[in-house]
C-alpha cells in the first residue's frame, strides 16, 4: 500500500456482525492514537454512513444499552412475522413505526429491543439526541472531505470494469473461501436472507446461485456465472447511485450545519470524470487543499472550484431528521 499504514483491514472475523457502532468506537481508537503521534488520520470510505457516524458525535446524549448478542432478541421474535412485528412496534412507540416499513424486520427488532431493554421509547431517544444535535457542538473535530466526483457514464464504465477486473484476480476463489469459513463458523447461508454481516456485501448474493450449482453439479453453471456477473455489476452501480444520493443529501448538508459552529468540516468536490487531468484536477488540487485546511489558512468557496463542485454545491438543502442516517444504526 505504498508505504503507507492502513488500519482496521482483516480484523473482523467472517461470522462476526460488525455494526456501525464498533466501527465508530474502533475508528475514534485509531484517529485518536494517530493524533497522539501529531499525524494525521485520513478516514476513507466506503460507506458514508459509517463514515458520518465517525465524524459526528451525534450520541450526545446517553444511549441504550442493548445485549451485545445482537441475534438474542431476534432469535426470541422469530415465530413472529414481519407484520405482527410491526403492528407491536406501532402499538407500543408509533413515532418510530411510521419510520420503518414492516418488511425492514431488522430495523423493527431494534426499535422493540430497546423499548424491551430499557423501559423507554425508541424514539424518546432519538427525540434526546436531536435536540443535542441543533445545539451542540457535534463535529468531534475539525475535518476536510474530498468527494471524488465523476459523471454518471464515466462512472458507470469504471464500475463495470472494476468488477472484471476483481474476476480476472481471483475473486471467485475468494468468494468460496468465503462460503467454507463461514460454513465453518456455522454461519447459515440461507438464498432468502442476505440483509446480515458479510452476506451483505455484493458480489455474495449474486453468486450463490453459481455456488449452488456448481457444487451440486446441476446444469448451466456458466450461464449462472454469466448472470452473477450482471447482477453484480448492476447491484454496485445501483449501490453507488445511493452513496451519492447519501454524500448529496445527508452528509453534505450535515457539513454545511457546521460552518455556524466552533468546529467546520469543509466538503471539496474533485472532479475525477477525466482520468488525463487526474493529477492537476484531483490529486495537486486535493494537495493544494489540504496544506490550506493543515496550516489553519481560509478556504476557498467549494462550490466555485469547478463546474462540477458548482452543481453539486450551489443549492444544498438542509439536513434531514437524525432518523434520516441514523436508520442505518
Amino acid at each position: 500500500m505504498h508505504g503507507i499504514p492502513h488500519h482496521l483491514l482483516g480484523t473482523i472475523p467472517v461470522h462476526h456482525e460488525y455494526t456501525v457502532q464498533e466501527f465508530e468506537r474502533d475508528a475514534l481508537q485509531k484517529i485518536s492514537e494517530i493524533h497522539s503521534r501529531n499525524h494525521v488520520p485520513i478516514l476513507v470510505g466506503g460507506t458514508h454512513y459509517y463514515v458520518q457516524s465517525v465524524m459526528f458525535g451525534k450520541s450526545l446524549v446517553r444511549q441504550p444499552r442493548l445485549d451485545p448478542d445482537l441475534r438474542k432478541f431476534e432469535r426470541s421474535n422469530e415465530h413472529k412475522s414481519n407484520v405482527e412485528l410491526w403492528n407491536e412496534l406501532r402499538e407500543k412507540d408509533p413515532v418510530m413505526a411510521e419510520n420503518w416499513h414492516a418488511n425492514n424486520r431488522r430495523k423493527v427488532l431494534r426499535s422493540l429491543e430497546v423499548l424491551h431493554t430499557t423501559g423507554r421509547k425508541h424514539s424518546e431517544w432519538v427525540r434526546e439526541t436531536e435536540m443535542a444535535r441543533k445545539h451542540e457542538d457535534v463535529l468531534r473535530c475539525p475535518s476536510l472531505l474530498f468527494w471524488l466526483h465523476a459523471d454518471t457514464q464515466k462512472l458507470n464504465e469504471r464500475l463495470d470494469a472494476r468488477v472484471d477486473l476483481m474476476v480476472g484476480r481471483g475473486m471467485f476463489g475468494e468468494l468460496e473461501q468465503l462460503g467454507r469459513e463461514m460454513r465453518d463458523q456455522g454461519v447459515e447461508l440461507s438464498q432468502e436472507e442476505y440483509t446480515t454481516g458479510v452476506k451483505q456485501a455484493i458480489g455474495f448474493r449474486e453468486f450463490q446461485p453459481y455456488f449452488h450449482a456448481l457444487h451440486t453439479n446441476a446444469p448451466d453453471i456458466d450461464a449462472l456465472k454469466a448472470a452473477g456477473i450482471v447482477d453484480m455489476k448492476t447491484s454496485t452501480r445501483r449501490y453507488a447511485k445511493r452513496q451519492i444520493s447519501w454524500l448529496r443529501n445527508k452528509l453534505v448538508p450535515e457539513c454545511q450545519t457546521t460552518l455556524e459552529k466552533t468546529r467546520h468540516a469543509r466538503v471539496f468536490v474533485l472532479d475525477a470524470t477525466d482520468l488525463t487531468q487526474w493529477t492537476s484536477s484531483v490529486r495537486d488540487e486535493g494537495l493544494r487543499l489540504t496544506r490550506m485546511f493543515l496550516a489553519n489558512d481560509t478556504l476557498p468557496d467549494p462550490a466555485l472550484l469547478s463546474p462540477a463542485a458548482a452543481e453539486l454545491l450551489g443549492d444544498v438543502k438542509p439536513p434531514n431528521s437524525v432518523l434520516a442516517w441514523k436508520r442505518h444504526l
